[in-house]
């Protein structure tokens, strides 16, 4: 079902950022997920409402999170009847998806509970995917400390 048509670039939306902060505050709460965190994994991803990207293994990344197709699976058993258009344009869904799969990397027997090894899971676990991914994605961070129109301070409080 999610996979039935096949993904093909379509236009995309930005998000607003009111929109991705009260996603994210609903999907972290929901899942369990650290809000600061999966907000960086949002922000580091770049994705927009109905972004379809094709990577060089012919998987896709889909939506504001990135959310890659070779999750199609778990998307399938967990959100029955979603289909990759959905995953690409539904921000509340796409961000739910994101913390699923951040939920799992932090309870990864690799990670340890380690937040940054998380991080870099949620990309790769492959060491040289990981590492770079980590260190494009610690510049984020910084980046969001620093500036409130990325890091949801005024909704969140």
């Amino acid at each position: 079902m999610f996979l039935d048509t096949p993904v093909e670039k379509l236009p995309t939306e930005p998000i607003s950022h009111y929109e991705r902060c009260t996603a994210v505050d609903k999907a972290a709460k929901a899942k369990g997920v650290p809000r600061d965190y999966l907000n960086l994994l949002v922000v580091s991803e770049g994705g927009k409402k109905g972004t379809a990207v094709l990577n060089k293994n012919k998987s896709w990344d889909l939506g504001p999170a990135q959310i890659n197709t070779i999750h199609a699976k778990f998307i399938e058993k967990n959100y029955p009847g979603k289909t990759w258009r959905d995953v690409a344009y539904d921000t509340q869904l796409n961000i739910n998806i994101s913390a699923d799969i951040f939920k799992q990397c932090l309870r990864h027997h690799t990670v340890d509970s380690n937040i940054w090894e998380a991080i870099g899971c949620y990309n790769s676990k492959t060491i040289k995917y990981k590492t770079n991914y980590l260190l494009r994605t610690m510049r984020v961070w910084d980046f969001i400390r620093k500036n409130s129109d990325r890091n949801c301070s005024t909704y969140w409080g």
